[in-house]
């Protein structure tokens, strides 16, 4: 009951896009694999990807949900794959990537779930709502709120991984921009460039530490 449809869910999910890593690297590469690039099966993946993502596009236009065709078409995308594999006499390969493949996948599932499930209920209990109306009461503009919560965003992201910091700024800009689709749009691509900074700035931090024990090291 609590992972009901809500505005949330529409604009988290584009959000979540550029914030999830690849499930896919977590899968364990084969000891062999096909190169299916120049094959009609390739080409033919990509056919079914294409109008699997168009149809999601337009999910307000057909009025069908995008998981539908999305899931759809990796099934199918699955099945061509399994039999040029099998066909090939890699049955063990095939398998080995798809079990992994869908684990990574449960995973996030799992994640996801229970994430949306908090904020709903935070959602139900007018936390998002109170946090609004805070920020409003404040007199802050939009402008500033825009670059409040990037600066949120940033510091969020250095201890929190990227799933958390999307769900939980893209759920509060949502609750401050109700009515307002630009400044939500802005915000939310906002947070993954903040995101992304933080990372940066991380990895530089990182560096220099390691650049620093690597001088001290060679002068002992």
């Amino acid at each position: 009951a609590l992972l009901k449809k809500s505005p949330c869910t529409k604009y988290l999910s584009i959000l979540l896009i550029f914030c999830l890593p690849s499930v896919t690297l977590a899968a364990e590469e084969p000891a062999k694999a096909l190169n299916l690039t120049q094959h009609w099966v390739g080409y033919t993946a990509l056919v079914i990807f294409s109008v699997a993502y168009l149809l999601a596009m337009i999910e307000e236009v057909t009025e069908l949900k995008k998981s539908k065709p999305m899931v759809f078409a990796a099934s199918v995308i699955w099945i061509l794959i399994a039999a040029v594999y099998v066909s090939n006499g890699m049955s063990e390969q095939a398998g080995l990537v798809f079990r992994s493949s869908l684990e990574a996948y449960a995973e996030l599932f799992l994640f996801i779930m229970v994430s949306m499930t908090y904020l709903n209920a935070m959602e139900d209990r007018g936390v998002f709502e109170n946090l609004r109306v805070w920020l409003l009461s404040k007199n802050f503009s939009y402008r500033k709120l825009f670059w409040i919560t990037g600066f949120q965003a940033f510091f969020i992201s250095s201890a929190c991984n990227n799933l958390t910091t999307a769900l939980l700024m893209g759920s509060v800009i949502i609750a401050m921009g109700k009515n307002n689709r630009q400044f939500v749009t802005l915000s939310c691509i906002n947070v993954v460039v903040a995101k992304g900074l933080s990372h940066l700035v991380i990895s530089f931090h990182c560096y220099c530490r390691l650049s620093l024990i690597l001088y001290y090291l060679r002068l002992s």
